[in-house]
């Protein structure tokens, strides 16, 4: 039987360490095909506010290491979004590439307000994996409400999410009591 294959968008720069062992529980489980993107190895700049896009049909101005992953994500039919929680938010780099999106955005107006939709066909499914070390649960709605407007301008399906234990005080890699947690989370993915 072929596996199922899965675009991995990888936000930690620790690439063996706390979220890439809740991943990897995920991807053994559900026996996947992983592709991964370290997000945090791409040269890329941030949205540049520039609505370029807008005028172009979702093609982002700046060309830098973004570019190539504007296709990966938009001809994946799943994507794992998985990164630690910095400061009860997303890393840099991956708040960095979350803004960029913004490119697939198809934004109309009324003169009043604006309505976004996407350039993008429907087609993505979304699984976040959150890792972080012992952060106040009442962060989580801003990280999935951030996620559920990217998956407007891109088109996307959020098909849950999975914050950790707190890693400080657990630890994933060698205690997997999370996984049933974790699977059921992802049963819709």
């Amino acid at each position: 039987m072929e596996k199922e294959k899965v675009l991995v968008l990888f936000g930690s720069p620790r690439h063996n360490g706390n979220t890439r062992a809740i991943v990897d529980a995920l991807i053994e489980a559900r026996n996947f095909e992983p592709e991964f993107v370290f997000v945090n190895q791409l040269n890329m700049k941030g949205c540049q506010g520039c609505l370029y896009c807008q005028a172009h049909g979702g093609e982002c101005k700046p060309k830098d290491e973004m570019t190539p992953l504007y296709d990966k994500i938009k001809n994946a039919k799943k994507i794992i979004m998985a990164f630690p929680m910095f400061y009860a938010s997303f890393p840099g780099e991956y708040k960095r590439m979350i803004d960029r999106l913004f490119a697939v955005s198809h934004m109309e107006t009324d003169g009043k307000k604006n309505y976004y939709g996407s350039f993008w066909p429907k087609g993505r499914d979304i699984f976040v994996i959150v890792s972080h070390g012992n952060s106040i649960e009442e962060v989580y709605p801003s990280i999935v409400k951030s996620i559920r407007y990217m998956c407007i301008e891109t088109n996307s399906t959020l098909k849950g999410w999975y914050f950790s234990p707190p890693c400080d005080f657990f630890d994933v890699k060698k205690d997997k009591s999370y996984l049933s947690d974790l699977l059921e989370a992802a049963r819709d993915f």
